[in-house]
């Protein structure tokens, strides 16, 4: 398996991932009960619109991540980046709105469609949205911009933040399981991430913009269709 991780820390990672869109649905729920008790039963009903499509792709994920820890193999396909970045950040548009998020993009029209699976991609583009949101969370407003660019047979795509950046420890650790910048969290996320893009042909690297927030480099096969075991 990519990186040689432990089946203990590969478990973990599993459970943190899957923690995600759990929390989302209890959110969404919560959210339910009270439009209920305030009589707005349009709002109920998107609210549990909402917490069943995170129930859904919890049910996608176990299936997806079984795959990945018995290393079945997998086919990979056309997959449009555009609507993976959309669903994404439908996902998360509570901590967006709640954190006032500014999402924009600047997808090159030979770049939208790339070789991946969609449930992994779009766990990708969560975990690295998710972690931009959260670097972010002390400033009154913050922003993330995605991009992709052809080169040849290889969509190059970028994802950068008005966050604070990687520190020279993060820039050096991020990779190793348990390592995490921030309090509370469990180290897991980019460890798992960096395994999902690998098992998809892919590459991926972090740095820092100019300005200096956070910037993710991620590299993927242009267009077909294969296979990956």
């Amino acid at each position: 398996m990519p990186g040689s991780i432990p089946w203990g820390e590969i478990t973990a990672g599993i459970v943190h991932e899957i923690n995600q869109p759990l929390t989302a649905a209890q959110t969404w729920i919560q959210g339910a009960q009270r439009q209920l008790r305030q009589g707005n039963p349009e709002a109920v009903a998107q609210a549990l619109g909402s917490a069943l499509v995170q129930t859904q792709r919890i049910a996608e994920l176990l299936t997806r991540f079984r795959e990945h820890v018995t290393e079945e193999r997998v086919d990979l396909g056309e997959v449009d980046l555009a609507s993976c970045w959309q669903q994404v950040g439908n996902l998360l548009e509570h901590e967006r709105t709640a954190r006032h998020i500014r999402l924009t993009h600047d997808f090159s029209p030979d770049a939208r469609t790339l070789c991946a699976d969609r449930l992994w991609l779009e766990q990708v583009l969560h975990n690295l949205l998710s972690n931009a949101i959260q670097a972010q969370q002390e400033r009154a407003a913050g922003w993330v911009h995605i991009r992709s660019q052809r080169n040849g047979e290889v969509i190059r795509i970028e994802i950068a933040d008005g966050g604070p950046g990687f520190t020279p420890d993060a820039l050096q650790n991020a990779f190793m399981p348990f390592y995490s910048g921030r309090q509370g969290g469990i180290g897991l996320g980019m460890t798992l991430t960096e395994s999902l893009v690998t098992r998809m042909n892919g590459t991926l690297a972090l740095d820092n913009t100019p300005e200096g927030g956070a910037r993710v480099r991620l590299q993927f096969a242009y267009h077909g269709s294969q296979e990956n075991g």
